[in-house]
């Protein structure tokens, strides 16, 4: 009875251990089918995505990534225009420059940093920005600072339009990037993996095979003049009189941005880095429209504030550059804001005391509290002869301020 009562036990002992390994072995199949699941399902998720993203790499549209360029394949980069405030940032901290340009998009057209002025003065980068205020310009500034402790010398290009209330922080700035000393994982993800620049990968190898031209920008920051800028000035004209009249007719000086150009200036000090400040030689057609706009007393009073902050060289005077006559082929102008290279190379020779004798001798007064209000009488004085000589010039621009308020009231 014992026996048959052990039999029976170790029989159970038996099956139950026999279904124990049974269940074992289909558990540890479906984990084998699930990893094989898992396995397929990656493999498919991850070699698209990451082919996009050494597709991405290679094309490289926004020009951060140092990739090969290809003629018809990637060389130009168009995209960059719309993405400078990207690309800018990432270049400085590879860059990691000694001089810097800061300001807004007549810096980016019209200062070149391999001048020869600067030969003594490299790395040197063009950090302009279209459309820049003065919180933007400083945070770069910031950002150039956190990646080059030796920083010695900065440029700032200081235009009207920069301290109006009414212009905020540009689309594509990112907090987030600056005073990073590499690509941050968000802008990597962005820029490498994403669909949208997947899409402006192909709008840039189609670009490149209908159009072979050079990048849109110098490795130095500095934007090319394009070919096509070189032969609609007219046109071009009065689209940025248009631009000012729709962007800056409600014009408000912005005490924060005079904040902000003061903290730049205490920040070079405290650093002990040379800083050059110049109002940029502007057509006097922008000047026509401030005055048009019924801002000129606004411009005069934004002079005063800024050279109690710094001393400054100004170029926007009615003088032998600025009052070239318009017409449709210009030799110093891409429109009534924006000067060429050669301008700017003129700017350069007289804020850093090279070629002095290159430099028209009305180009560029240095402003101080002593002397700002003899310098805005002879401004006064200087227009009144300007409108008087160039009717059709002045005439222009009242022109274009009434075909726009006319189409606001429509």
């Amino acid at each position: 009875m014992t026996e048959v009562v052990a039999m029976s036990a170790y029989s159970r002992l038996k099956f139950a251990l026999s279904d124990f390994l049974i269940g074992k072995k289909k558990v540890n199949q479906k984990k084998a089918k699930y990893r094989r699941f898992n396995l397929i399902f990656l493999t498919t998720a991850l070699v698209p995505l990451i082919s996009v993203g050494i597709f991405n790499i290679a094309v490289d549209p926004y020009g951060i990534y140092n990739s090969p360029t290809f003629t018809q394949f990637n060389q130009s980069k168009p995209e960059k225009w719309k993405h400078q405030r990207l690309f800018k940032a990432i270049a400085i901290t590879r860059i990691k420059p000694v001089t810097i340009f800061l300001g807004s998009s007549r810096m980016n057209l019209g200062l070149n940093p391999t001048y020869s002025a600067l030969d003594d003065k490299q790395p040197a980068y063009n950090l302009g920005l279209n459309g820049a205020n003065t919180y933007e310009t400083l945070r770069y500034l910031q950002h150039a600072i956190k990646n080059q402790k030796d920083l010695k010398l900065v440029i700032l290009g200081l235009d009207f339009i920069m301290f109006n209330q009414e212009l905020g922080n540009q689309p594509g700035f990112d907090e987030g990037r600056l005073e990073k000393q590499a690509i941050t994982s968000q802008d990597f993800i962005n820029t490498t993996f994403s669909l949208d620049t997947l899409s402006l990968s192909e709008k840039t190898i189609e670009a490149n095979r209908t159009n072979s031209d050079r990048d849109i920008y110098y490795p130095n920051g500095f934007m090319r003049l394009q070919r096509g800028d070189k032969d609609k000035n007219l046109t071009e004209f009065k689209k940025s009189i248009a631009v000012y009249f729709n962007v800056h007719s409600n014009y408000k000086l912005s005490q924060q941005y005079l904040d902000d150009l003061r903290e730049i200036v205490n920040l070079c000090r405290e650093r002990g880095i040379t800083l050059i400040g110049f109002i940029s030689p502007a057509h006097v057609t922008q000047s026509e429209a401030i005055y048009a706009a019924g801002q000129w007393q606004i411009l005069e009073q934004w002079k005063r504030e800024v050279v109690k902050i710094l001393p400054v060289w100004d170029f926007s005077d009615y003088n032998s550059i600025t009052t070239e006559p318009v017409s449709e082929k210009m030799k110093n102008y891409i429109d009534s804001s924006h000067y060429k290279e050669a301008i700017g190379n003129l700017v350069l020779d007289r804020i850093l005391s090279y070629k002095k004798v290159e430099v028209p001798k009305d180009f560029g007064v240095y402003l101080t509290p002593d002397n700002i209000e003899s310098h805005l009488a002879k401004i006064r004085a200087n227009r009144e002869k300007w409108v008087k000589a160039n009717p059709n010039d002045a005439e222009l621009v009242k022109i274009i301020k009434q075909e726009q308020e006319t189409k606001k009231t429509k």
